[in-house]
């Protein structure tokens, strides 16, 4: 790829966001988004077949026409990562830099790795369409609100409702700072080795220490057991919030904050880590949650 191209500014999310929240009301404003029924208003042509690259689709533009491939050799049609991935391949579509790229024969087809896989920067503008687009906030907002479970138990529900993937999710429920900080998220392969983390914007701006996550599970958290165990299913439990922020040093035995730690497992996709500070929970594990912002002496700023 050529490099001039490569990225773009990661302030392009807020106006992909709102172009992907204004079509979703504009063709679905009253139920779940279709992304295949998006496609054909739009002229795309589309398939599903058996793909044998580390590709979960792409998006070709050939003979005046723009063709979406979905690999369905692990994700069936109408699933959750499938319509994820057929999203994602709808954001390089409408996202105008994107599409020109393809239009102007710089990409023979775009070949792509979703649900926040990728660091490559098309990929995440792409990502940030998808979520945007089957996840719109004025309506995710509102029926998080209202739903009364907690934890990945909500997220569960929220995914269902949405057609969108546990993961995809997860991400969400971050990403808007609908949790309590700390708070990430966390992706794993099966072998424990990371695949995608975030932390909400909510955490980052506790204190600078706090913008730094490990890349693989804590030795003896949750998370480590249920992957080298192979614990399927939903598992919560409570874990020091120092083990999962390495930058966050000083502080005294038994004053580590305590958050919720939620795991779950994703099938071929691995597993799932859920944190976040909730004294609702907590309190279901006899813990005391303690001040978020419990940093050494030497670390906080006095004048502010």
């Amino acid at each position: 790829m050529d490099p001039k191209f490569k990225r773009y500014p990661l302030a392009n999310g807020p106006e992909i966001a709102a172009l992907a929240s204004q079509l979703a009301a504009k063709h679905f404003p009253d139920g779940r988004v279709e992304p295949e029924v998006l496609a054909e208003r739009e002229g795309i042509a589309f398939s599903y077949l058996p793909i044998e690259e580390d590709s979960d689709g792409f998006l070709v533009h050939e003979k005046g026409r723009f063709y979406i491939l979905c690999n369905n050799r692990m994700h069936p049609r109408g699933s959750p990562r499938s319509r994820f991935t057929f999203a994602h391949e709808l954001g390089h579509y409408f996202i105008a830099q994107h599409r020109d790229r393809l239009l102007a024969g710089q990409w023979p087809a775009m070949y792509c790795r979703t649900e926040f896989s990728s660091t490559d920067l098309f990929e995440m503008e792409a990502d940030c369409f998808a979520s945007n687009l089957l996840l719109p906030e004025k309506a995710f907002r509102a029926a998080y609100a209202a739903e009364p479970a907690t934890g990945l138990a909500k997220v569960t529900v929220l995914a269902d409702r949405f057609g969108a993937s546990v993961s995809a999710t997860a991400y969400r429920v971050i990403g808007l700072d609908l949790v309590l900080p700390p708070a990430a998220v966390f992706r794993w392969t099966n072998l424990g080795e990371s695949a995608g983390r975030r932390m909400s914007d909510d955490t980052a701006q506790l204190h600078p220490d706090y913008c730094g996550l490990v890349s693989r599970p804590p030795e003896g958290s949750l998370t480590a057991r249920c992957i080298s165990k192979l614990e399927i299913g939903h598992h919560t439990g409570i874990t020091p919030v120092t083990e999962w922020f390495p930058k966050l040093t000083g502080y005294d035995q038994g004053a580590d904050t305590m958050l919720v730690e939620e795991v779950i497992s994703l099938g071929h996709h691995g597993w799932l880590t859920l944190l976040y500070n909730e004294e609702v929970q907590l309190s279901r594990f006899g813990g005391i949650p303690k001040v978020i912002k419990n940093l050494p002496v030497s670390q906080i700023d006095t004048d502010k």
